[in-house]
Formats: structure tokens, C-alpha cells, sequence
């Protein structure tokens, strides 16, 4: 009888053992697909979200493996068992991030950053001049990639600290036609001249290519410190989100919200992350538990009408409106409205204030403020916003928290 006792004491713990085993390591007596894992992938040096990103996580247990691809706003969400994990990011020109994670019952979260490989050894100095007459052309925006400069009144420019790659190129100005070209960088110095044709009155638009407007609006961020203020209403829920930016420069930025269910802080220096709740102390926080970098709430705003504002869209109008002072800005007004019958979700009805100071290049066609209701996104939400920049370039400041 003892032993019966016995052995049946030890079968229960083996049992209770192998119970809890099975549930930490998420074995096939579980409901399938009982948990998700989700997050944010950020560009550590430029704070902006990374698409394209593929996230894997491997059971440690059963070797099972689960993927995913993060979207244009960084975002990415895998369903799978519980489980002890091995995450792993990748993406071509970003360092691979690797890290355990144990995944429980409903939803699990996992921000993290990643940084470029890219060298940017490369410098271009080049020339922009009238394809008919051969005179130089000042004033005229020349963006290789996501850099952007303007011609001085000799016309010539250049872009220094650029990768090895071959970059997607726009060159215009007011008058002339869009120059659309591939330029190809090798290590050091490289030089080239654009030429642009004169605009015909008569000339019509191809809509089986994408051509750049006349006018065309360049982000705040292009000069990386700025101070912003958005309000953004998402409906149809009525969600209500308000933000407040300091941006000094791509590290340092401090960022206030108050949202329909949370309100704080966050300062970014460098790599480092602080944050505080409702005026409570400051803390310090793990960069990778962060949900969002400095600056992404503005920048999906103007992700959303710096395409339609600059390329032409057959389904949208862009009018202008006329000048205006605006947050202390001598201003051009436009509008951004969609044609009547098109599809609900590209539905747009937006205003747009740049900043119109020919004669200084820094600041010349920069948004100030963007107001109206955007379109939808894929959970078919739209919002009603009114952003606005100010103090654009004039070295504000960010302090450390103590």
C-alpha cells in the first residue's frame, strides 16, 4: 500500500511537471494560435519606422516557425502558441537583431530598433543648367534619395555623406520640366550637370508615368529641428490624440501626448529613451519597449500628403488657393480634394500652407500646416487633423531629463 502511495504521489508531480511544461512551451495540446506577438521596428539613427522588416520567431521546444513583414509604418503581427522563442529581424543594409522572448496566453509586445550598414562616403557636386540656352539655373531643388539641397545662383550644388548605390533623382524648379533620373554614386567625389527643358503651356500629362508638379512641398524634417502641435481625430470611433514635438536634430527630440487613454512624455538623446506619465519622475526606458520614435505621428501625416501634394494623381485635385499668413509664415495655400465618384478609400479633403520665402532656400515650399480629413487606412479609419510646424531651423533645444 505504501508503494502504491508512493507511486502515485510521483505520477502526480510528473504529471503536474509535464502540464507545466507543456504550457510554457506552447505544445500541441494548446489551442492553436492562442497568442500574437506584435510591435514596431524603428531606424535607430533617423527615428523613422522601417517597412519590410522580416521578423521570425522560432520555438525553442519544436523548432516551429512563424514570420512576418512589418508595413510602410514599421508595424508587424505573428500569431503563434506559447512558447519560449528566438526572435530574429532582418533586412538588406540593417544589422540583424536577435533576442529571446517567452510569449504568453494573448497578446505579447516587442519594439526594437535596427541600424544601417549603408557607408555614406559619397559626395555629388554638380550643375544645373537651361537645356536650350546653357545658363545656369539657380534656386532649383535637387533631391537624390531622401537628401535635398538647391542650387546657388550659379547654379551648382552638393550633397555630401551619401551611400554607394544608385539613387533615385528629382531635379525642378518652377518653369521647367520635372528631371526624373538614376544617379550612380562610387566611393568619393562624383559630378554631373542636369539639364532642364523649359515647360510648354501646351504639354499634357502622360498618366502612365509618374510626373512631379510644378509646385511641390517639401517635410519640416528635411532640416531636421522643428517644433509641431497635432491634434488627430480618428473616427469613426472618435478617438481623440494631441502631440507636442521638439525636434533639435534626428537624435534628440523630446515628445508630449495626450491621448484618448494615456497621456505622458518621452525624451530621445541619441539612442537613449526617457519617459514620464501625467508629470510623474522621470525614468529612463528600454529603447526597444518604446512604442514609437520622436517624431512618427507628424511624420505619418506627412507621409500621407507629401505624395499626393507632389505627384500627380488623375483621382485628386491640388488648387491653389492663395497667400496667407500662417504661424508666423508668409504662406501659399492649397487644397487637396478627391474627384467625386472615386473609390471611399482615397477620399480626401485636406489643406495644405508652405512656406513661400524664394529667397531662402532653407525654408522655401516647407510645410507649416496641414488641415482636413485624410483618407482611409486598411481598418477603414480616417481622421480629421490639423498639424502645424514652427520655429522650422532655428536650433531648438532638447535637455536631458534629471
Amino acid at each position: 500500500m505504501r508503494n502504491f502511495f508512493r507511486k502515485s504521489i510521483i505520477l502526480t508531480i510528473l504529471i503536474s511537471i509535464f502540464i507545466t511544461t507543456m504550457s510554457l512551451q506552447g505544445c500541441t495540446d494548446l489551442k492553436t494560435r492562442e497568442s500574437y506577438l506584435l510591435g514596431v521596428v524603428n531606424d535607430v539613427e533617423k527615428q523613422v519606422a522601417i517597412g519590410n522588416v522580416v521578423v521570425e520567431i522560432k520555438n525553442n521546444n519544436n523548432n516551429a516557425t512563424y514570420k512576418a513583414k512589418t508595413d510602410m509604418y514599421g508595424k508587424y503581427k505573428i500569431s503563434c502558441d506559447r512558447g519560449y522563442y528566438q526572435l530574429t529581424a532582418t533586412k538588406n543594409g540593417y544589422s540583424v537583431y536577435a533576442k529571446r522572448v517567452t510569449i504568453v496566453k494573448g497578446k505579447n509586445q516587442e519594439d526594437f530598433y535596427l541600424s544601417q550598414l549603408t557607408e555614406k562616403p559619397c559626395t555629388l557636386i554638380g550643375s544645373v543648367v537651361d537645356d536650350i540656352t546653357n545658363k545656369p539655373l539657380p534656386n532649383v531643388s535637387v533631391q537624390v534619395g531622401e537628401n535635398l539641397t538647391k542650387t546657388d545662383k550659379s547654379g551648382n550644388f552638393k550633397i555630401e555623406k551619401l551611400p554607394i548605390d544608385r539613387l533615385n533623382t528629382w531635379v525642378t524648379v518652377p518653369g521647367y520640366e520635372a528631371l526624373n533620373t538614376i544617379v550612380n554614386l562610387t566611393r568619393g567625389k562624383n559630378s554631373t550637370t542636369f539639364r532642364l527643358k523649359p515647360l510648354k503651356i501646351s504639354s499634357t500629362n502622360n498618366s502612365d508615368n509618374l510626373t512631379r508638379r510644378v509646385e511641390y512641398a517639401v517635410s519640416p524634417s528635411n532640416i531636421e529641428d522643428y517644433k509641431g502641435h497635432s491634434i488627430r481625430v480618428i473616427y469613426p470611433e472618435k478617438e481623440r490624440h494631441e502631440y507636442w514635438i521638439v525636434s533639435a536634430d534626428r537624435y534628440t527630440r523630446s515628445l508630449q501626448f495626450d491621448e484618448t487613454i494615456k497621456k505622458g512624455e518621452f525624451v530621445y538623446i541619441g539612442t537613449d529613451v526617457y519617459t514620464r506619465e501625467d508629470g510623474k519622475i522621470w525614468k529612463k526606458a528600454d529603447p526597444s519597449m518604446v512604442m514609437t520614435s520622436g517624431d512618427i505621428p507628424f511624420q505619418l501625416d506627412l507621409e500621407m500628403v507629401l505624395p499626393i501634394f507632389n505627384f500627380h494623381d488623375t483621382d485628386i485635385d491640388v488648387t491653389f488657393i492663395g497667400t496667407e499668413e500662417v504661424n508666423g509664415y508668409k504662406t501659399r495655400k492649397y487644397s487637396i480634394i478627391s474627384k467625386q465618384g472615386i473609390a471611399i478609400e482615397k477620399e480626401i479633403n485636406i489643406s495644405v500652407w508652405l512656406i513661400d520665402t524664394p529667397e531662402d532656400p532653407k525654408l522655401d515650399r516647407i510645410i507649416t500646416k496641414i488641415s482636413g480629413r485624410t483618407n482611409m487606412d486598411n481598418n477603414k479609419n480616417w481622421a480629421v487633423v490639423d498639424v502645424n510646424f514652427t520655429d522650422i531651423g532655428k536650433g531648438n533645444i532638447v535637455k536631458r531629463p534629471v
